[in-house]
C-alpha cells in the first residue's frame, strides 16, 4: 500500500564521461558500458569521475558534499591557472541520448582569481541552471538519485541520524502516515500527537508525565489517609474540657468586676489629682521656657552684634592693610626719585665746577693749537657746558615736582590707614563692652516669680495626696489587669473551642475533596497510561505496514523499522539484516557490497527508476559474485594499474 504513482519506469543509462580540468583530469573522455569496472592505483581519477557525473547529476560530490576544489593543481599543490573547467554526462534515458554540459568558467583580472561562474549546455544548446535542473528533476529529485545511485549517501545518513535515514526511508517509499492514520481511525488521535515529532521522544515525555501524574496521585492518598484517621481519632473530652474551664474564668471576671466597683471612687479622686498636677507642672514649665527663651532672644541678639562688629573689624582691618600696603609702594616710589634726584644733583655740581686751560692739542695730527684755536676750542667747550646744566636743571626740577606728588599721596595713604586703624580701635572698644554683657547675662539664673511660688506649694500638696492614694490605685490596676488576662483566656478558649468545631468541620470538607482529587488525578494517570499504549500499538503497527511495504522491494535484505528495549517499551529503529545477519555486525566486505547493490535496486524500484549504481571498495568482491540487477552497474576497484583504466565487464 501507499506506492507512489508511476506512469511508466524511467531507465538511465550512464553512456559517457568527459573531463577537461577537473581536479586531477586534464582530458579524459570515458565510455560506460552495462557492466563497467573502473580500475588503478589510489589517485589514478577513479573517484574523480564518480565525483564529476554526481556533481552534474544532483549538484554535489558522491558523498553528499559541495563540490569544492575542483580546479587541477600543480606538484607543489598550487592552483594551475585553468580558465575553464568542464565535465559532460552523455546519458540514454528510455533510449534517447542526452548529453549534459557544466562548465565552470573561472574569471581572472591581470592574472589574478577574482571568481567562477557556471554555465550549462543541454544537448548542445547553451541553457540557463534552472532549465537542466527541471531536466534532471524528471528522472528524480537529486536526493532521491543520489540515494538511489551511491550506498555511501544512505549509509551516511543512517549513521549521522536513525530519524533522518527512516525519514528518507518513508520518503523513497512513498509511505504516508497521515494516509496511514485515516485508514486507521483508532491513530488519528495518535498521529496528530506525534506531527513532527519522534515517536520516541513523544512517548518519553508521556512517561514523564505518567511519572508525575502517579507521584501527585500518592500524594493525594497519602494525605487523604492522614486526614481520615486525624478525624477517627477525634473525640467531645477536648472540647467538653475547654467549656469547663470557660465556664470557671467567667466567674473569676464576675468577681473582680465587683472589687473593681467598690475602688472607683478613691481612683476618681487620684485620676483627678493626677491630671492637677500634670496641668500644674505644665503651668511651671510655661513659665521657665518664657524665661528661657527671653534670656536666649538677649543671648542670640548679643551674639549677632558680636559676630557684626567681628565682620566690621575685618573689614575696617582690611581697608588699613589696604592703604599701608599703598602707601609702602609710594615710599618706594619716593625713594627711587630721591636716588635719581641725588645723582643728578652731583652730575650738576661736577659739570658746574669744570674749567679749561689754555693747552689744546690736534687729536688727529697731534699739532699744538695757537692762541686763536685755543679761544674758539674753549669757547665751544663753554657752550656745551652751559647746554648741559640747563638740560640737568630741567631734570631737576621734573624730579622735585614728582616727588612733592608722590609726597602728597604717600602722605594721603597715611591719612587713611590712621582713619581706619582708629574705627577698627573703637569697634574693639565695642566688642569688649559686649562680651562682659554676654558674660553677666549668662551668669544669670531662673528667677521664681510669685505666681512660680504658689504654682510649686500647689503641685507639692496635690502629689503627696495622689501619693496616699497611690496604693488604691495601684490595688485598681492589679484588678483591672487580672481581670484583662481573664478576658484573655476567655477568648484563647473560645478560639481553641471554635477551632476544634472548625477544624471537624474543616477535616470532613477536606476529606471529600481530596476523594474528588484522587478520582480526577486516577483518571489523569489512566488517560495517559491509555495514550501510551495507543502509541505503542501505534508505532507496532506502523513500522509493521513500512516494513512491508519496504522488504517487498528487497531481495535478500530486509530491513527492521523497530523493536522492542529491556523495559518492554517500542523503539523506532532502522536495522539491515542481510539473509538473517546484521549489516553491521557480521557480515564480510563482500557480502555486503552485495547487500548494497540490491539495497539500491530496491530504492530503485520504489520509485520507478533504473539508475546506473555506483559500487566503491571493491576489491575484496570478486567479479563472478557480482549480480545482474536488471540495471547499470559501475564498479571501482582499487589495483596496480600505473594508470586509469576503464573496462567492460564479462556477464
Amino acid at each position: 500500500m501507499y506506492k507512489k504513482d508511476v506512469e511508466r519506469l524511467t531507465e538511465v543509462l550512464l553512456k559517457k564521461i568527459s573531463l577537461k580540468n577537473y581536479m586531477g583530469a586534464e582530458n579524459v573522455e570515458v565510455d560506460f558500458s552495462e557492466k563497467t569496472e573502473i580500475r588503478g592505483k589510489n589517485r589514478c581519477g577513479k573517484t574523480t569521475l564518480m565525483n564529476a557525473y554526481f556533481d552534474v547529476m544532483t549538484g554535489k560530490f558522491a558523498n553528499g558534499a559541495a563540490p569544492t576544489n575542483i580546479c587541477p593543481v600543480d606538484k607543489n599543490g598550487e592552483e594551475k591557472p585553468v580558465k575553464e573547467i568542464e565535465r559532460t554526462v552523455t546519458l540514454e534515458i528510455n533510449g534517447i541520448e542526452h548529453e549534459i554540459r557544466k562548465v565552470t568558467k573561472r574569471k581572472y583580472r591581470k592574472g589574478v582569481f577574482v571568481g567562477n561562474e557556471t554555465v550549462y549546455m543541454l544537448d548542445g544548446v547553451s541553457v540557463k541552471s534552472a532549465e537542466v535542473n527541471d531536466f534532471l528533476a524528471s528522472i528524480a529529485p537529486p536526493e532521491t538519485v543520489a540515494m538511489c545511485s551511491n550506498a555511501s549517501v544512505f549509509f551516511s545518513a543512517l549513521k549521522k541520524s536513525t530519524a533522518d535515514a527512516r525519514k528518507a526511508i518513508e520518503g523513497l517509499s512513498g509511505f504516508d502516515v497521515e494516509r496511514f492514520c485515516k485508514e486507521n481511525a483508532e491513530y488519528q488521535s495518535i498521529y496528530e500527537l506525534t506531527a513532527g515529532k519522534k515517536t520516541e521522544d513523544v512517548l518519553k515525555q508521556l512517561k514523564k508525565r505518567l511519572s508525575a501524574e502517579n507521584g501527585e496521585l500518592d500524594r493525594l492518598n497519602v494525605e487523604l489517609d492522614y486526614e481520615q484517621r486525624r478525624l477517627d481519632r477525634s473525640d467531645d473530652s477536648d472540647l467538653q474540657k475547654l467549656e469547663s474551664e470557660k465556664a470557671i474564668i467567667i466567674g473569676n471576671i464576675d468577681s473582680m468586676e465587683n472589687l473593681k466597683e467598690t475602688l472607683n471612687i478613691s481612683i476618681d479622686r487620684y485620676t483627678y489629682l493626677v491630671g492637677l498636677v500634670d496641668d500644674l507642672k505644665k503651668k511651671i514649665s510655661a513659665i521657665e521656657d518664657k524665661q528661657k527663651k527671653a534670656k536666649n532672644e538677649k543671648i542670640e541678639t548679643l551674639k549677632k552684634s558680636i559676630v557684626d562688629i567681628d565682620a566690621d573689624i575685618d573689614n575696617f582691618s582690611g581697608k588699613v592693610t589696604k592703604y599701608n600696603e599703598s602707601a609702602e609702594k609710594v615710599f618706594g616710589k619716593i625713594s627711587s626719585l630721591k636716588s635719581k634726584f641725588t645723582v643728578l644733583k652731583d652730575s650738576h655740581s661736577i659739570v658746574d665746577g669744570l674749567r679749561y686751560g689754555d693747552d689744546y692739542v690736534c687729536p688727529k695730527c697731534g699739532r699744538g693749537f695757537n692762541s686763536e684755536e685755543i679761544e674758539v676750542v674753549k669757547e665751544k667747550l663753554y657752550k656745551e657746558k652751559e647746554d648741559t646744566l640747563c638740560e640737568l636743571k630741567d631734570k631737576v626740577d621734573i624730579l622735585e615736582s614728582a616727588i612733592k606728588a608722590e609726597t602728597d599721596t604717600y602722605l594721603y595713604f597715611n591719612k587713611k590707614s590712621n582713619e581706619w586703624a582708629e574705627k577698627v580701635f573703637d569697634k574693639r572698644e565695642t566688642r569688649k563692652s559686649l562680651e562682659i554683657e554676654f558674660e553677666k547675662l549668662i551668669s544669670i539664673g531662673f528667677e521664681k516669680t510669685e505666681e512660680y511660688k504658689t504654682l510649686e506649694k500647689r503641685l507639692k500638696d496635690a502629689e503627696e495626696e495622689s501619693s496616699k492614694l497611690f496604693e488604691s490605685t495601684d490595688l485598681w490596676r492589679q484588678v483591672t489587669e487580672r481581670i484583662s488576662n481573664y478576658k484573655a483566656d476567655l477568648s484563647q478558649k473560645e478560639s481553641e473551642i471554635k477551632a476544634i468545631i472548625r477544624d471537624t468541620e474543616n477535616t470532613e470538607k477536606r476529606i471529600e475533596l481530596l476523594k474528588e482529587s484522587v478520582k480526577e488525578q486516577a483518571q489523569k494517570a489512566a488517560d495517559i497510561e491509555r495514550r501510551i499504549d495507543m502509541l505503542q500499538d501505534f508505532s507496532i503497527a506502523k513500522n509493521a505496514a513500512l516494513e512491508n511495504m519496504v522488504n517487498s522491494r528487497f531481495e535478500f535484505i530486509k530491513l527492521k523499522m523497530s523493536e522492542e528495549t529491556l523495559s518492554g517499551d517500542i523503539k523506532e529503529t532502522l536495522r539491515i539484516n542481510v539473509n538473517g545477519v546484521d549489516y553491521f555486525n557480521g557480515l564480510n566486505h563482500g557480502d555486503r557490497i552485495l547487500a548494497e547493490i540490491f539495497l539500491l535496486k530496491g530504492l530503485q524500484d520504489m520509485n520507478g527508476i533504473k539508475l546506473p549504481i555506483w559500487i566503491d571498495d571493491t576489491e575484496s568482491l570478486d567479479e563472478n559474485r557480482i549480480p545482474d540487477v536488471k540495471r547499470q552497474l559501475i564498479v571501482i576497484r582499487r589495483t596496480d594499474d600505473e594508470v586509469l583504466n576503464v573496462r567492460e565487464m564479462e556477464g
